[in-house]
């Protein structure tokens, strides 16, 4: 997943054809769309819709807060650790970057990359576990009906077995749905429908490792289980800035936007040391070229 920078501007590609990525503004309340074309060979280029303009100025500074957010997106992707545990390492490395952002929305953010790499996640699923007519064995028995909650805490989807348990989900198969502890390793199934079915462990001898906690129902809230739509993530792309001939002839808009920026950004090389040499070349507009 890509996201976009020009200018002190970020995008998020929604949708691609062919060569050509529609982009959009990741702002909230900001309505600026735009085209990306990305060629076989050559740098690819950005083309605002015509009459539109943002919202909003341009802020450089936010390119440290995203990247902070997707450290944090990979590390629960690929980490062992809960998702609360990692935001509080990641912050402590860069709290001055953590204090401008939202917990609760990078926690999101976290439980939303997790769920996108759901089928990259290790869990197994036992031959006659996805039985399409039953959902579950008839021989297996549930402690209680299930609820699916909205976690206050980080805005992510959780299902609570009714006992103090609560899980995430990690993958659909047919008409089960795998789910993981949110405290341990523990993985467990239930059908999709009833929308309040038991919740059955995988293992049937798996023990968690810690206390049921009923009092976590305070901090979650009934929610409609349609996942939402993560944005992108950064990724190592580049992209230069084309003006519509409206915006050229808009004296307010290229006095203000007077010098374009084209950010090459690659993750691995950045996250560990972020201010670093920068080359500037100049050429119709500014490339800042990060090593």
């Amino acid at each position: 997943d890509t996201l976009w920078h020009v200018a002190g501007y970020f995008y998020s590609t929604y949708k691609t054809i062919g060569s050509i990525e529609k982009v959009a503004c990741v702002e909230k309340g900001c309505d600026v769309k735009a085209e990306v074309t990305v060629p076989d060979d050559g740098e690819p280029s950005l083309r605002l819709e015509e009459n539109k303009r943002h919202s909003h100025a341009p802020d450089w500074h936010r390119r440290r807060e995203l990247l902070f957010i997707d450290r944090c997106k990979r590390r629960a992707v690929t980490g062992q650790q809960t998702v609360n545990e990692i935001y509080r390492e990641e912050a402590s490395k860069e709290p001055e970057v953590a204090g401008k952002i939202s917990a609760a929305r990078v926690k999101q953010a976290m439980v939303a990359a997790k769920r996108t790499h759901k089928n990259k996640m290790d869990y197994i699923l036992e031959e006659g576990q996805d039985n399409e007519d039953e959902g579950l064995d008839e021989n297996e028995s549930a402690a209680s009906q299930s609820e699916c909650l909205l976690s206050q805490e980080d805005g992510g989807m959780v299902y609570h077995d009714g006992s103090g348990h609560f899980y995430k989900e990690l993958a659909v198969e047919k008409s089960i749905r795998l789910l993981k502890c949110l405290d341990c390793a523990v993985q467990a199934k239930m059908a999709l429908t009833p929308a309040n079915a038991p919740i059955v462990l995988l293992d049937s001898s798996a023990q968690h490792c810690h206390m049921a906690d009923l009092n976590r129902l305070s901090h979650s809230s009934n929610a409609n289980p349609e996942p939402k739509k993560p944005r992108p993530r950064l990724g190592p792309k580049s992209v230069k800035c084309q003006l519509s001939d409206e915006e050229e002839r808009d004296s307010d808009v290229d006095a203000q936007a007077d010098q374009r920026y084209t950010d090459y950004v690659t993750l691995e090389d950045e996250e560990d040391n972020f201010d670093q040499e920068v080359t500037i070349l100049q050429t119709n507009f500014t490339s800042v070229v990060y090593k």
